[in-house]
């Protein structure tokens, strides 16, 4: 049988202090049971030791248990089960640029990939060479940005390879 408890003091345990940062705080009306906030606790606090992460990987989960819901009605009566899962959506957007702002230093741009280890297909692959780009007989530094040009349109015959 699950159970539910939250004793008011975010501080008072992994579990009220997630159960806060996801805002799952009102009696009765519970999302995730002790038992689930457990098993979050248990898979993805050892990755970095943050209740932070902990409440993203809730959020998420309580988005999904919303996904899986159909919109209810009923004497007058309605339930939108998409807006609450939108909300969830959210609350993991602005849990996550919480957690970021919590970490002590920029990780590496990988290109595509966030520091979450989540696809970013906002971010580019970056240049690792001041000027790397610079010589167009060197080829294409940056692969996948910017415009792929035809090597015979930057390739002049009576120039000099280096000034």
């Amino acid at each position: 049988m699950p159970t539910y408890t939250y004793s008011g003091d975010p501080t008072g345990s992994d579990v009220d202090e997630i159960r806060f940062l996801i805002q799952d705080t009102e009696d009765g009306r519970w999302i995730l049971s002790n038992e689930e906030i457990g098993y979050l606790i248990a898979t993805f606090k050892p990755q970095n030791g943050s209740n932070l992460f902990v409440a993203i990987q809730a959020a998420r989960s309580c988005a999904a248990k919303f996904a899986g819901e159909p919109n209810v009605s009923g004497d007058g009566t309605s339930i939108d089960m998409e807006a609450l899962q939108t909300k969830y959506e959210r609350l993991t957007v602005t849990l996550t640029t919480q957690f970021r702002a919590s970490l002590p230093g920029a990780g590496p741009d990988v290109g595509g990939i966030d520091l979450l280890g989540y696809p970013d297909p906002t971010v580019a692959p970056a240049a690792f060479a001041i000027g790397g780009n610079d010589n167009p007989r060197a080829g294409r530094q940056d692969i996948g940005a910017g415009p792929i040009y035809d090597p015979g349109e930057l390739w002049d015959e009576q120039a000099e390879p280096w000034p």
